[in-house]
């Protein structure tokens, strides 16, 4: 199955990404408020880049959590079923995962073309790069869903 090897190096990708974000943001957060109190002089950019660099790595660890699946489940229906049934839920559930993402993923894309030519005060870039990682996140919780789609689909024809 091909989508399995794509999506590890797009949760590798992904991991190297949130972790940079992450580490880059604390540091901007710390150089801010450093500057603003220790030398009495604000980093002027400071606010907008540590704002995009908390939105990156918050949307990229979603992503992230959706993989590992570490996100909040409620399986009280689902527990009680059987496997076959399960499994069935299972597929259900990652096909409405799918399209929910789909609809994000084009809400996402339609907001950064109607962003991209509005720029930020400070860094004077584009305001969609506030809205990339909702696009990228879409994608991939998309694409980790088709694959558990796939693998849950496979095991139904085994039972």
């Amino acid at each position: 199955m091909i989508i399995k090897p794509l999506n590890n190096a797009l949760e590798n990708l992904l991991y190297w990404l949130t972790a940079i974000s992450a580490f880059l943001f604390f540091f901007m957060v710390i150089a801010g408020v450093g500057s603003r109190y220790i030398f009495l002089t604000p980093i002027a950019w400071s606010i907008e880049i540590s704002r995009l660099l908390f939105l990156w790595s918050c949307f990229l660890a979603a992503a992230l959590t959706y993989r590992k699946k570490a996100h909040i489940a409620i399986g009280l229906i689902t527990d009680k079923l059987s496997e076959k049934s399960q499994l069935m839920a299972e597929v259900l559930r990652q096909a409405l995962a799918i399209a929910f993402m789909l609809l994000v993923f084009v809400a996402a894309v339609k907001t950064i073309h109607t962003l991209w030519f509005s720029t930020l005060p400070v860094l004077q870039i584009s305001q969609g790069w506030l809205y990339i990682p909702v696009a990228v996140t879409a994608a991939s919780i998309a694409l980790f869903a088709l694959e558990d789609l796939i693998s849950s689909a496979l095991k139904i024809q085994k039972t």
